[in-house]
């Protein structure tokens, strides 16, 4: 991996929902449905640009979710062209804006993406939401900078993870806010216990502190709730 960065100030930023056990997901989706969890992800990631795999971007753009912004860019790991975006197939934006999707095959081909690519007019946003599945969690969890968690406090059978293990060493991550509550998965109506955690790296300095407290709306970036 290339340790060149781009000109443009780029931040990546780790969303997921997860089991205590690291699934986060089974033959393609969500093992559950948590209204909670998905209204926190929608408004988390709309404003901002996101990266995801390439079974990812299908699967939400088949939910009509994807892209999930008419002026966020859209990067896409694939190795096969991408279908055309619109507003018959998402209701996300107008068939007038054209949606910002862009293929890339590495790391080193999204950071040059970037480097050579200007922030738009209107979207000078540097904040690169990863949405997963698990090939692009692991590859994009050292370059990222923040990490937004729905911990579910029970297990699921699943055949895709997450790497939960990094966040526990004290020595890369730490938490910097946390908020415990309860959600139903409506898939049986029962009641889930689940945190929101958001983790930023161990040695991060006060600045970037600053950056991801005002990024995530705190007014404080001590300690847990």
């Amino acid at each position: 991996m290339s340790a060149a960065s781009p000109s443009r100030r780029v931040r990546f930023v780790l969303i997921a929902a997860v089991s205590e056990n690291g699934v986060i997901g089974a033959n393609g989706t969500l093992p559950w449905a948590i209204p909670r969890d998905f209204e926190r992800f929608l408004a988390l990631t709309k404003p901002h640009h996101t990266v995801s795999g390439r079974r990812v971007f299908d699967e939400m753009t088949h939910a009509g979710l994807m892209p999930l912004s008419p002026f966020a860019e859209n990067y896409v790991w694939t190795s096969r062209p991408l279908p055309v975006v619109g507003a018959a197939t998402s209701s996300t934006f107008d068939s007038a804006q054209p949606p910002k999707v862009y293929p890339f095959t590495s790391v080193d081909g999204l950071l040059q993406i970037l480097l050579n690519r200007p922030p738009a007019e209107d979207n000078d946003d540097s904040t690169f939401y990863v949405l997963g599945g698990q090939k692009v969690y692991e590859t994009f969890l050292p370059l990222a900078s923040l990490v937004r968690l729905t911990l579910l406090h029970q297990r699921f059978e699943g055949d895709t993870t997450f790497p939960l293990a990094p966040l526990s060493d004290a020595s890369q991550w730490r938490v910097l806010h946390q908020s415990n509550l309860v959600g139903v998965n409506e898939r049986d109506q029962s009641n889930v216990p689940l945190s929101f955690i958001e983790y930023v790296r161990a040695d991060a300095s006060a600045a970037d502190v600053h950056w991801t407290t005002r990024h995530i709306g705190l007014t404080s970036g001590d300690g847990t709730q």
